[in-house]
């Protein structure tokens, strides 16, 4: 996604995803550079890579500094989920 955002996709690429400001250029919301998720219309397309890659995008940017590099973002990401999964395993093992 961020190669996808940062024009670095080949052109076959380019139709695959658009933000919230192509599908609606008349409301410019908060949102608006978001790529746009779609309604999956079941539970399978909801979990197939045009659905979930997005919109893990989205949350994701919500967080993370998106104006640093590629390898910058994932240093962030890695940080989070460690964080995350550090906060959320509590060993009560005495040694």
């Amino acid at each position: 996604m961020y190669d996808y955002e940062t024009n670095k996709l080949p052109m076959s690429y380019k139709s695959m995803f658009r933000h919230n400001y192509d599908i609606h250029p008349q409301m410019p919301t908060m949102r608006a550079s978001n790529i746009y998720t779609d309604i999956p219309r079941n539970k399978f397309v909801e979990n197939l890579p045009n659905f979930i890659i997005p919109k893990l995008w989205n949350k994701w940017m919500e967080i993370l500094d998106v104006h640093k590099s590629k390898h910058s973002i994932r240093g962030q990401m890695r940080n989070l989920l460690l964080n995350k999964y550090l906060d959320s395993i509590k060993c009560t093992n005495k040694l």
